[in-house]
């Protein structure tokens, strides 16, 4: 008897962690968007066979749910002192914190009075909204694979532009109820009011048309893929010959008001020696009225930030306003840094930026520069792209290696462009580049190949 009550607990966490698993697949590079419903209406599924333990399978499901970010495990491998056991031991440390967010969402739906399609209906995408804005807000800020960032090319994406990110979430979890219903009420009344319901959703947001811009002008963009490894783009020796295969590049390629974007923190700093050939660089693009984006570390009052700078026409600094904990700073957990030293993993020590950049006018056109990881951010990045012709995000990945971690970060990119309808320019160091407008990839780049792309983008 107690060999088989056992048996029945490994099977239910199993499940668990498989149904939670499963939404990856509605992600890139999958891209199977309806997976998105499917993976929480398998999780009322899973509550109705295990009614005694809702909050283990619960948990298993978040555990399930952020195992497809396996890249976590592959920049703590290869950019720590760590082996492979303890680098898949601290990876799922990592995952089962994240998933305890969605006992959160067990909270919600089992400790709130009400009958079961309040519950349901009302409790369970709260829920679920709730948790994911925890996941935007708090120290360990992880908001990367948000339900509603799936629905990037699906037909609800337009239900977010009315709606918001985190709503548009609880709108594809309600979806899931709905669902739930339809297959497993006995009542006809109820399946025909899920039918009704999921119909006039599907309606509403079709209906629902985004904002449309009038092509009235051509805008010269090349992207540049170094490809470089973290190791190398910290040589002194190695930036100035870069710098000089940079200027060759940008002499090869530029035209008349060129908007040219490389990648985050792809000149760390400017050695003394290089400070010339960066002075070429910018005395070419003002002869040709031409601006660069450039991902650079900068310094002021002796703090250092992650920064883009624009260099050719127009001078200016956009840095970064949310950064990554334990990548860019301590996220101020009681000893940590202690911690990160005895595994051999120095967190670097970055600085957030004093304010929300908002679009930067270079020659006529607004331009909307994020950093890396702030684009998942819903509020930091709508609040930057409102008024702008044009979305820029730079990055390097290259931490993550050749995982979905790229492509997914990309799609979170692609999200905002394609609800505002404004074109999007994705610069990642080590692959994905790419010229994205209205859910099309007009050009880009693979991954682990250097490369560049020169586009005329009709704006």
């Amino acid at each position: 008897m107690q060999k088989k009550k056992y048996s029945l607990f490994f099977w239910q966490i199993l499940l668990s962690y498989c149904c939670g698993l499963l939404a990856i697949f509605a992600f890139a590079p999958y891209g199977i968007w309806p997976l998105a419903i499917v993976s929480p209406l398998l999780l009322l599924i899973l509550w109705s066979q295990y009614s005694k333990n809702k909050a283990i399978s619960t948990y298993f499901f978040g555990c399930g749910y952020f195992s497809g970010g396996y890249w976590v495990f592959y920049s703590i491998y290869n950019y720590t002192s760590l082996g492979i056991s303890y680098s898949i031991l601290l990876s799922m440390c990592f995952i089962s914190i994240l998933a305890t967010s969605f006992l959160l969402i067990h909270a919600f739906t089992q400790l709130l009075p009400g009958n079961e399609y309040l519950r349901r209906y009302l409790y369970f995408p709260c829920g679920w909204g709730t948790a994911e804005l925890i996941r935007t807000k708090s120290s360990l800020a992880y908001p990367w694979l948000l339900l509603a960032y799936s629905q990037s090319n699906s037909p609800l994406l337009s239900i977010a532009k009315i709606t918001g990110i985190l709503t548009t979430s609880m709108i594809l979890v309600l979806l899931a109820s709905l669902c739930y219903d339809c297959f497993t009420n006995r009542s006809i009344k109820i399946k025909l009011v899920a039918v009704f319901s999921i119909t006039l959703i599907f309606v509403i947001s079709t209906a629902i048309p985004l904002q449309k811009r009038i092509e009235t002008k051509k805008q010269d963009v090349l992207l540049v893929q170094p490809n470089i490894s973290q190791q190398d783009k910290w040589q002194n020796s190695f930036i100035n010959n870069k710098l000089d295969e940079y200027n060759n590049i940008i002499k090869d390629n530029i035209t008349k008001n060129m908007l040219v974007v490389f990648p985050e923190t792809i000149i760390p700093f400017v050695p003394k020696e290089a400070e010339e050939k960066v002075a070429v660089m910018s005395n070419l693009l003002k002869d040709y009225s031409a601006n660069a984006v450039i991902g650079s570390i900068t310094s002021r009052n002796g703090k250092l930030f992650n920064s883009a700078i624009i260099t050719g026409s127009k001078i200016d600094v956009v840095s970064k306003h949310k950064l990554v904990a334990f990548g860019e700073t301590d996220p101020g957990i009681p000893y940590i840094d202690q911690i990160s030293k005895l595994l051999g993993y120095r967190m670097a020590s970055m600085s957030v930026a004093e304010k929300v950049q908002t679009a930067i006018n270079l020659n006529g056109l607004k331009v909307a520069i994020l950093i890396c990881y702030e684009v998942a951010f819903p509020d930091e990045t709508l609040q930057r792209i409102a008024d702008a012709d044009i979305m820029i995000v730079i990055s390097d990945d290259i931490w993550f290696g050749n995982s979905n971690a790229v492509l997914q970060h990309r799609q979170i990119a692609e999200f905002y462009a394609n609800i505002m309808k404004i074109p999007l320019l994705f610069v990642n160091n080590n692959g994905g580049s790419a010229v994205i407008r209205n859910g099309k990839v007009l050009a880009e780049l693979p991954l682990a190949n250097a490369g560049i792309i020169k586009y005329s983008l009709s704006l």
